[in-house]
């Protein structure tokens, strides 16, 4: 790398004024873990440490994890530097694109880099007589910071990782919506025209009053599980969680929901007690309908379970109040016997569902080798059966990191979502496990059984609504999908952007072009090959050839040997005949040579 001139190169008084900037910003001020971590990175690189940053020191230094003690402790670190990153990505892509300094942290390792804007990156200058004044560096190597945890801190600490960095769960309300990309403007109160009659809710994210800021993951994860467990009950309308994390996330006011009723709480930590406090409002008269408060002894082992008893309880009360009943029992999975060995097992089940959002075949890889690790290590832990069960049928759907040596990743998926609901017949997660694996097989009826069955157990879930609608239209039945679909979005407007594409592909079916391509370039998985598939046909339609050629090279680029079996790529999702071959009309007009299974 060139040198640059000395004077082109930020100063430490201009990276610590930097620092300051992206800590007040939207993306870090409502998480002081991501806070901690940049600021003591930042401090030990401007003080001359910074060949000490390693895995350990940050676990120990930032988040009071002791290696010796957690073997898990590096681990969890490498998971925070990813965040971390894509933290400072999205706010130099939002906020600062026009701040003076960039501050970057390289994949590798935990030095940060530091560039005046337009500028190549330069090493950390040493501390200077500005910088000593400031005061900061020297409070880098307080070994006070060192131990100003309590004791449970680490399992707090593992909580707030896998919340913070997978998808709904997020630590924090992030500076965009999680799931809905940049084009996708969600529109709300959408709620109510599903039955007017009925009464509706909005269960907002608890807030942590706590020192301890890694508490406002298991706030987010409360609500998350109060709202799945309100699903189950059909008479009662539910915003999904993508949507009330997304109002949260943008402060926006919840009346904006629609709902007459909201469900928030509150969550505080003193000498080892967890307190959890919720309240039940009617918006129309601003009256409390319900309140409750549960105390809790908060230890390691007993965090998740604290989570499902409480959550359970406020369902109880919540549904107590409405005079709700439910059709079915049996609503959760069997847990391992010893939860305090599975703890790898929660953090990696939350890895899953962070990856199902996103939908990246490197994270893929990883989310696959980290739920064969659970099942050997907890057989009994239904849930990560089912998410196994997905991870084996991307291989097939996504040409994900095939393994050609073990036997058909078809099969594997099969075997995994049949002992997911051998182990809970009951569970909806299960159920969608073994409804797709059926569609991928082409048995329709047992996929429709399935999914009725468990819509059944959960009439109000928008993502089983979504998918179960998304494969009843592509298999032809698209009335009742797109329905299904419809009240899905209603439930989640601000919903993941795969459930955009029975829209796309319906407008195409009809040839409104047009509206295909809308909803098309809402859809932001840059690595999802169905995402380059549909732009691909939709712009070939429309004679523009330079996208259309984009998207298809986009897409052979994810699935090498897609141009020699398109018809192959098609038959998995069940598309009728006459669509495939419109299908492959989009195809050669896109630029796609004849392929030899036309």
């Amino acid at each position: 790398m060139a040198q640059r001139p000395e004077a082109e190169q930020p100063g430490n008084t201009d990276v610590y004024a930097q620092l300051e900037r992206i800590e007040a910003s939207q993306a870090f001020s409502r998480s002081k873990r991501m806070q901690a971590f940049l600021r003591y990175v930042v401090e030990e690189a401007l003080a001359g440490r910074g060949e000490g940053l390693k895995a350990a020191t940050v676990a120990a230094d930032v988040f009071g994890r002791e290696p010796a003690q957690n073997p898990d402790s590096e681990t969890l670190v490498r998971v925070e530097a990813r965040r971390l990153r894509q933290k400072l990505e999205q706010f130099y892509d939002g906020e600062g694109r026009e701040d003076p300094v960039i501050v970057e942290l390289p994949k590798g390792g935990y030095l940060p880099r530091f560039r005046a804007r337009n500028g190549a990156p330069c090493a950390p200058r040493s501390a200077g007589a500005a910088d000593a004044a400031s005061g900061r560096i020297a409070s880098a190597s307080d070994p006070t910071r060192r131990r100003r945890w309590p004791a449970f801190a680490g399992a707090v600490l593992l909580v707030a990782l896998v919340f913070a960095a997978f998808g709904p769960w997020q630590a924090g309300p992030p500076s965009v919506a999680p799931a809905a990309g940049p084009g996708h403007v969600p529109t709300f109160a959408r709620i109510g025209e599903i039955a007017p009659g009925l009464p509706s809710i909005a269960v907002m994210p608890f807030e942590a009053f706590t020192e301890q800021a890694e508490l406002i993951a298991p706030g987010h994860g409360l609500a998350d599980e109060i709202i799945s467990g309100l699903t189950r009950f059909p008479r009662l309308l539910v915003v999904a969680w993508d949507t009330v994390e997304h109002v949260h996330a943008h402060r926006l006011d919840p009346d904006l929901l629609g709902v007459r009723y909201l469900l928030d709480g509150t969550i505080r930590e003193a000498d080892g007690t967890l307190r959890v406090a919720a309240q039940l409002t009617d918006l129309t008269t601003h009256k409390t309908v319900w309140a409750g408060s549960y105390d809790e002894a908060l230890s390691a082992r007993d965090l998740f379970a604290i989570e499902d008893e409480i959550s359970e309880r406020i369902i109880f009360h919540i549904a107590r109040a409405f005079e709700l009943e439910l059709n079915h029992r049996g609503l959760t999975f069997a847990k391992p016997e010893s939860f305090e060995e599975s703890i790898e097992s929660y953090e990696c089940l939350l890895r899953a569902k962070a990856y199902s959002r996103r939908l990246e075949p490197g994270e893929h890889a990883e989310v696959r080798a980290c739920l064969e690790q659970s099942v050997e290590r907890d057989p009994d832990f239904g849930k990560a059966w089912a998410a196994l069960a997905f991870a084996y049928l991307d291989e097939v759907r996504y040409g994900f990191n095939p393994r050609p040596e073990l036997y058909g990743a078809l099969m594997r998926a099969a075997d995994s979502a049949d002992r997911a609901h051998r182990l809970a017949p009951q569970s909806v997660i299960a159920l969608r496990a073994l409804f797709t694996v059926h569609f991928m097989s082409g048995n329709l009826e047992a996929f429709r059984v399935a999914g009725e069955r468990a819509l059944a157990l959960a009439p109000n879930d928008s993502d089983l609504l979504a998918d179960f609608g998304l494969k009843l239209a592509f298999s032809g039945d698209w009335d009742q999908g797109l329905g299904h679909l419809e009240r899905a979005i209603a439930f989640n407007p601000a919903h993941p952007d795969w459930y955009f594409f029975p829209r796309v592909y319906d407008a195409y079916r009809k040839r409104d072009y047009e509206t295909a391509l809308a909803h098309a370039t809402l859809i932001e998985l840059p690595s999802y090959p169905p995402t380059h598939f549909a732009l691909a046909v939709v712009y070939g339609q429309l004679g523009r050839q330079d996208e259309a050629g984009a998207a298809l090279d986009r897409l052979v680029e994810l699935i090498p040997d897609f141009p020699l079996r398109p018809r192959a790529y098609l038959a998995q999702w069940r598309f009728e005949a006459p669509l495939v071959e419109h299908f492959m009309e989009g195809l050669t007009k896109a630029g796609m040579p004849r392929p030899p299974d036309a």
